[in-house]
């Protein structure tokens, strides 16, 4: 190590740092992501087992309820009777006596044992031939539950029927109707209690969440919140539900539910229904916080880079006159010059970095001239590309393909019979009924044709293509179809890559530590490039002028190395902090700050105009570091001016939120360059002219977005600038 240079070992020490770091970070993301996986599974097992219970109770009180007026000594007696057209009597009855007695059903029938409804608290359907309804032949049998699609409510219900015995003998069915919507209500009309009981971070809030019905036929019982009319219309033929009606096992886990959205999910039974009971949430929307943690840490990454490659460059700083050289190089290097070859006059770690710079200048040269080349060939390579296109005559069922079509299928076009009927042979079993559901939804006018799948060719190899299309319809009938295939094997295949790269990405996370490392490693060297330069300048008295400025120079850079480092810490801090929610005196606040500007800078005149009794809701200190960022800006930028007159005033609200506004009467900006404001490192002006790190703006961004409001900003060169930004008042 003794022979190593010092502009190694930086390099090698921080390499390492990052090793461990980034290595420490996949492990926790990787525990991180498998236990929110399983705590949600779990929440999810756990509620099912809660609504299932309630569900199975509310049916059997249904079923019970029902059973019981079966057995109701007026009822039975006037079934008993043997075959009467109609017994209004019966009717009042169950109107005025037993409908009463169970809020969720709405109608009561008495039906005899020939399947005329004699008896009914709805008098339209008295008189009714009901002898072929599931509801009635299941009700002979014993207390059955059947569903109906179309209700006397004019939606889908469930019908609960149960024998009328007399004498030990079935002499008719009393039914029961319930609307469907009453068995979602027993459990979704208490979601919000359920989620409220759950840890922040699992379900609470989630998009993406539903709880679901499924029927023995794979039909959804209850409403859908990604499809309208979804009741009876949407089939889930999903695991759970394959499950549930051919194994009558219950499923946690995985899966790919009714709209082929990969979701996290349990489920629960019931046999007797042929019912399934799920719970749900997108997998996607699962690992929100993996990916929220994952893009402060690409931050933190990008910033580590930045100044680790500035803390080399600046132990490189030997020579001044070499540093020069180097920099005229990177210069022309900037403006598009590439044939830079700086002259290397020691062997030295200058002298190698020279030479090093020299084969770098080289390398760019050949990848820029390559990257020309390449993309001169990519634009010729799109203007050959092709698509195939074809028609299709529906009436006579006859398809017209290009050659690009031919081609892309491995088809022969001597050979291949074109129609509709041909094209589904190419098309594997599993994707067939998705193509054929896409093609029957565009010629019913439901859906545009646009669709991915695979085809088979014939030596057995498959391809994924990209189909679109248009209908043509004619008096409200379909009569031709044209679009376009297009062979996306190739970009699928990126694409999975692509994806496989973006999850690695995510796997570096949030390296919080790395803030506080880099202000260990670099805070010494700093001290001592400070501090030998203080001695240089003290020892070497006979200095000209230029070197005398360039060791001001090292100073200034050492000075302003420290508060970027001071800056971007707190820039972590505020992204991390946790956030404790009071009560704000907004205006209270504005005036310490105001007068602690003022005390820094007495001789100054300035005029600060603050709105009284602004209440505000936020975490205290958070919001104070966004008064002294806006107050202390304007200050800065009205340092130029005669008077200095800074504002804070509310403006009004925006969705419920207030919007407060610092305003002063200084430099001002140009609104073109009103995106860089709040990006960090980004200045409008030079550090000359107003001092800064251009970190400020970020910080004050940071807290508000973190606070759920945003902050914009006003202005024009020379007649002062408006920042806005939005917060939940008081209370």
């Amino acid at each position: 190590m003794k022979n190593l240079s010092l502009l190694y070992k930086v390099t090698l020490a921080f390499s390492l740092a990052l090793i461990i770091i980034i290595t420490a970070f996949l492990v926790t993301l990787h525990n991180y992501r498998t236990d929110l996986e399983r705590e949600i599974i779990a929440g999810l097992d756990a509620l099912m087992a809660g609504r299932a219970g309630i569900l199975s109770m509310y049916i059997e009180t249904v079923k019970g309820k029902v059973e019981d007026f079966s057995t109701d000594g007026f009822v039975t007696g006037r079934l008993s009777r043997g075959r009467v057209a109609a017994d209004p009597a019966l009717s009042e009855y169950l109107k005025m006596v037993k409908l009463p007695l169970h809020k969720d059903i709405y109608r009561l029938e008495a039906i005899d044992l020939n399947g005329m409804v004699i008896a009914s608290t709805n008098e339209s359907t008295a008189g009714r031939d009901v002898s072929q309804e599931p509801f009635f032949i299941n009700g002979k049998e014993g207390v059955r539950v059947t569903e109906r699609t179309d209700g006397y409510l004019g939606g889908p219900e469930v019908a609960v029927s149960a024998p009328i015995y007399s004498n030990g003998r079935v002499v008719g069915v009393l039914s029961g109707f319930v609307p469907l919507t009453q068995f979602a209500n027993i459990f979704l009309g208490e979601q919000a209690f359920w989620l409220s009981s759950i840890e922040p971070g699992t379900l609470s809030g989630r998009k993406t969440f539903e709880i679901i019905i499924i029927n023995r036929d794979r039909f959804l019982l209850t409403e859908s919140r990604f499809i309208k009319g979804a009741v009876l219309k949407v089939r889930a033929s999903t695991d759970p539900v394959r499950a549930c009606i051919e194994k009558k096992l219950k499923t946690i886990g995985v899966w790919d539910d009714y709209r082929g959205v990969e979701v996290l999910g349990a489920s629960a039974c019931f046999p007797d229904l042929g019912w399934t009971l799920v719970a749900k949430l997108d997998r996607k929307e699962a690992y929100t916080p993996v990916r929220e943690s994952i893009k402060y840490a690409a931050a933190t990454v990008g910033v580590m880079v930045l100044v680790m490659a500035s803390l080399i460059a600046f132990f490189g700083k030997t020579m001044i006159a070499k540093i020069r050289r180097l920099e005229k190089g990177a210069c022309e290097m900037t403006a598009g010059k590439y044939d830079v070859n700086i002259p290397v006059t020691a062997r030295d770690e200058l002298g190698t970095l020279t030479k090093c710079f020299n084969d770098m200048a080289k390398r760019v040269k050949d990848r820029t001239d390559a990257l020309i080349k390449s993309e001169a060939g990519l634009l010729n390579a799109q203007r050959i590309a092709k698509i195939g296109s074809w028609d299709w005559d529906i009436a006579k069922n006859t398809l017209h393909w290009s050659d690009e079509i031919y081609r892309i299928f491995g088809a022969d076009p001597q050979s291949f019979g074109a129609t509709y009927e041909a094209f589904l042979g190419i098309v594997p079993p599993e994707d067939r009924d998705a193509v054929q559901r896409a093609v029957d939804e565009a010629l019913k006018g439901l859906a545009s044709y646009s669709i991915d799948h695979r085809i088979t060719l014939p030596d057995g190899t498959g391809k994924i293509v990209h189909e679109e299309a248009e209908v043509t319809f004619r008096n409200g009938s379909p009569v031709r179809m044209s679009g376009t295939v297009q062979d996306i094997t190739e970009r699928v295949r990126l694409e999975e890559e692509r994806r496989k790269t973006e999850e690695l990405t995510t796997e570096l996370g949030e390296l919080e530590a790395f803030s506080y490392t880099v202000a260990h490693d670099l805070r010494t060297p700093l001290r001592l490039i400070d501090g030998f330069s203080q001695v240089l300048m003290k020892k070497a008295k006979g200095l000209d002028e230029t070197s005398a400025d360039y060791l001001r120079r090292i100073q200034d850079a050492a000075t302003r190395m420290s508060m970027l480092i001071e800056d971007i810490l707190e820039l972590a801090h505020v992204t991390r902090a946790e956030i404790i929610v009071e009560d704000v005196d907004l205006s209270s606040m504005a005036r310490e700050v105001a007068g602690e500007l003022q005390k820094g800078a007495p001789e100054r005149k300035a005029e600060f105009v603050i709105e009284e009794n602004i209440g505000v809701s936020g975490d205290p200190v958070l919001v104070r570091a966004v008064l002294e960022n806006l107050l202390g800006n304007a200050w800065k930028f009205t340092a130029k001016e005669d008077k200095a007159i800074i504002e804070l005033a509310t403006m009004g609200e925006e969705e419920g939120r207030v919007i407060i506004c610092v305003r002063d009467n200084g430099a001002g900006f140009d609104m073109e360059y009103a995106a860089k404001l709040f990006i960090p490192f980004q200045r409008l002006h030079s550090a000359d002219e107003y001092p800064g790190t251009g970190v400020g703006l970020a910080t004050v961004n940071r807290i508000i977005t973190r606070h759920g409001g945003r902050v914009w900003a006003e202005g024009r060169p020379g007649e002062g600038a408006a920042f806005y930004f939005t917060l939940k008042r008081a209370g």
